[in-house]
């Protein structure tokens, strides 16, 4: 089954089902990789398409993870999830809220954890992130930021809305 056919069948489930799932995936070190993968797929895809239900479905891969490698590489996909909520002009907060309202478990502490942060700790810049934005393609993509160590201003659009807290 591919990763976003576990994730859909996940958000359709009733809590019985979803815990057989999140054990299922739990067996597999691979599976629970690719949702990781699929949280980072999201963000841009979201962006590129202008669709929050596919933030929601990048937040929900997050919960089946359920932080069970190294949550630090969970916070990084939401960082970047977050980034694409603003982008799309919605709040942040609210979206993450909407899918921990819905689930259980690790995940869902951590995306409420995540909401709780300063608005310092929700920037790419505090991740070493920064964006590549290509808008003839409407096209995004958060990676390394070489210069992370160095630089004192925050250069991302979404950084300074969220430090201004207009977002």
């Amino acid at each position: 089954m591919q990763t976003i056919d576990i994730i859909e069948k996940y958000i359709n489930s009733d809590n019985l089902t979803r815990q057989s799932i999140e054990k299922e995936v739990g067996q597999s070190e691979t599976t629970l990789a690719s949702l990781l993968g699929l949280m980072d797929k999201c963000a841009v895809l979201a962006v590129r398409q202008k669709d929050v239900e596919i933030i929601y479905k990048g937040l929900f891969a997050n919960v089946v993870e359920g932080c069970r490698q190294d949550f630090r590489d969970n916070i990084v996909g939401l960082t970047k999830l977050y980034h694409s909520c603003i982008m799309l002009g919605l709040d942040g907060d609210k979206e993450f809220q909407t899918v921990a309202n819905k689930t259980t478990g690790q995940g869902k502490d951590l995306i409420e954890s995540f909401v709780k942060r300063k608005p310092i700790d929700k920037t790419l810049q505090c991740m070493g992130l920064k964006t590549t934005l290509t808008p003839q393609f409407d096209f995004i993509q958060a990676d390394f930021d070489d210069d992370y160590l160095t630089e004192t201003e925050y250069s991302e659009i979404t950084d300074k809305q969220i430090m201004n807290g207009s977002h």
